[in-house]
């Protein structure tokens, strides 16, 4: 009638909202990691000397740009942590790695292709992908997107993987122990 054995599942803690908060702090970081990444490969002081950027709306171009780049190495994150498969830490550091630079170039590509099929009777704003032209136009327009290519996705990628691979050893589940324990 009474259940007396629990198992390892039951004895640990609610590992959803520490794997939660884990995660988003380690996304706040790689975030912040990205920003100057973005600010470096694309020269974006440069950009303010020379006039073609104020500083504020430089700062929120590169903000939304490390935004973006933030929510598809989240995705990738949250489909490895659904995967969930035991492998050692260097093999999952190499998956995430592999993954973050794969959605990172099939972005770039999704971008450039829909950029090479555009044509002026669609609107302005969609040269670049919806919504998120007014950017994407910044980052990947003429030949900027092989800076994207060749100085963002491998720093990105690598970064993802090592953050990652912290974010596997801290949001494991800590196993509570009951104060006291009932027996029947």
């Amino acid at each position: 009638m009474f259940k007396t054995e629990t198992t390892e599942r039951e004895k640990a803690g609610p590992p959803a909202l520490w794997a939660i908060a884990v995660g988003l702090l380690l996304l706040g970081v790689y975030w912040m990691i990205c920003f100057p990444a973005l600010w470096w490969a694309y020269s974006v002081s440069m950009s303010i000397k020379g006039g073609y950027y104020q500083p504020d709306q430089a700062r929120s171009l590169v903000a939304e740009m490390a935004s973006i780049v933030t929510a598809l190495t989240a995705i990738v994150w949250l489909m490895l942590t659904i995967r969930r498969r035991l492998t050692s830490g260097w093999r999952r550091v190499c998956i995430a790695i592999f993954w973050t630079a794969t959605a990172l170039v099939g972005y770039t590509a999704l971008v450039v292709i829909r950029r090479s099929f555009w044509t002026p009777a669609q609107s302005p704003e969609s040269a670049f992908l919806p919504i998120l032209g007014h950017v994407n136009g910044k980052f990947f327009s003429e030949s900027r997107w092989l800076s994207f290519l060749i100085d963002i996705v491998p720093t990105m990628s690598i970064t993802s993987g090592c953050l990652y691979f912290v974010f596997v050893q801290l949001a494991k589940p800590v196993p509570r122990v009951p104060l006291t324990e009932k027996k029947l």
